[in-house]
């Protein structure tokens, strides 16, 4: 470890605050980092039957495991996947399709797509003609994953993601929502090549960030609780300047570790990455529903549904259907109603003033 000097000698400071700046200017709400489509490839390798907090690490776990040996889909020992995250503001895709060692594809329900456009948001699953229609975000179409976020310290999910606090106490994952006074610079090393400031929330948080990288996690050790065992250990490699000063790594791993550990190489699993494109440049159309004509989409609002690219055409169908209605299933033109509401008050008048002559004799 070197010492503090060489470290100011290296990034200009001994503030953990300007440290970790140098990472948070690139990830604001409106930067480029936050807008940007990540195309990224998951292996899971689980090494022991206690996937720690179940399906919050192991996506593929859905029922309850029965033994790291099993083939099975749900229980097998390696499962791979593909996200695919496009992000601009609130706004957001985000597709997830899975695949298995030995090839076989997943139950379906597994791979889908979300989309937020700004107003509603869809839901497709895989296999399905089906499309989900919400008013706004609901937790059914919300981003369930982006575990490349998650690797680099920048996860889209916020709050109460149980992989993204350190057990019960809760604390802040996010380089961008870290709080610097509870940080201290202990030194520097060198990661995989990438020269490091190091920074240090005693036991709870150990970051190495890569000075020439922008300040991203070239390594990380997060803990269960404060003072608890490791949770997991991040590395990231292979830095790529994706835009100016915009640095991201492109391949790595996350160990992750039980809550009670028989010994401090007791893994879990391992769960390694290895990005196939990002795009920084995006086309506004990604962000727009798009989905094969004839694709039925079903409004769980409103309670109707109706066939994508095809909603003109039903439309117009709609109105000559209902033009040739016989004159007892029209409906009355607003004219017609209308007058008859006119008639209806002339006549009453008419009948109060006549009413009022024969009582007065005249």
């Amino acid at each position: 470890m070197i010492s503090l000097w060489v470290v100011a000698m290296i990034v200009g400071t001994t503030e953990p605050s300007e440290v970790i700046g140098l990472s948070r200017e690139n990830w604001k709400p409106a930067s480029k980092a936050r807008q940007a489509r990540v195309e990224c490839e998951f292996r899971l390798e689980i090494r022991r039957d206690d996937p720690a907090l179940g399906n919050i690490y192991f996506p593929n776990s859905s029922q309850p495991r029965k033994g790291v040996a099993e083939k099975s889909w749900k229980s097998g020992p390696q499962t791979m996947w593909l996200e695919d995250l496009v992000r601009v503001g609130d706004r957001y895709r985000f597709r997830v399709d899975f695949r298995t060692s030995d090839g076989s594809e997943a139950p379906a329900g597994f791979d889908r797509m979300v989309l937020f456009d700004g107003t509603s948001s869809w839901v497709k699953t895989a296999k399905k003609r089906l499309v989900l229609r919400y008013d706004g975000v609901v937790p059914q179409s919300g981003i369930s994953m982006d575990y490349y976020g998650d690797i680099i310290g920048h996860p889209w999910l916020k709050g109460k993601a149980t992989r993204n606090t350190a057990g019960d106490i809760e604390e802040k994952y996010d380089l961008y929502d870290l709080d610097p006074t509870r940080y201290s610079i202990i030194g520097s090393e060198n990661v995989a090549g990438e020269d490091c400031v190091v920074l240090q929330r005693a036991g709870l948080d150990k970051l190495w960030l890569a000075t020439r990288r922008g300040g991203e996690v070239a390594k990380r050790e997060w803990s269960w609780t404060d003072g608890g065992p490791i949770k997991r250990r991040i590395t990231n490699t292979d830095f790529r300047e994706v835009s100016e000063d915009l640095w991201m790594p492109w391949k790595g791993s996350m160990e992750i570790f039980p809550k009670n550990p028989k010994n401090k190489n007791d893994l879990v699993g391992v769960l390694r990455y290895n990005i196939l494109k990002i795009t920084i440049d995006i086309n506004d159309n990604l962000l727009k529903p798009d989905f094969p004509v004839g694709t039925v989409v079903y409004d769980v609002v409103r309670g109707d549904q109706f066939e994508f690219g095809r909603e003109k055409e039903q439309m117009d169908t709609a109105v000559a259907k209902a033009a040739g209605y016989g004159p007892a299933f029209r409906r009355t033109p607003w004219w017609r109603r209308t007058s008859v509401i006119v008639l209806a008050l002339l006549s009453g008048i008419i009948g109060v003033v006549l009413a009022l002559r024969i009582r007065n004799g005249g």
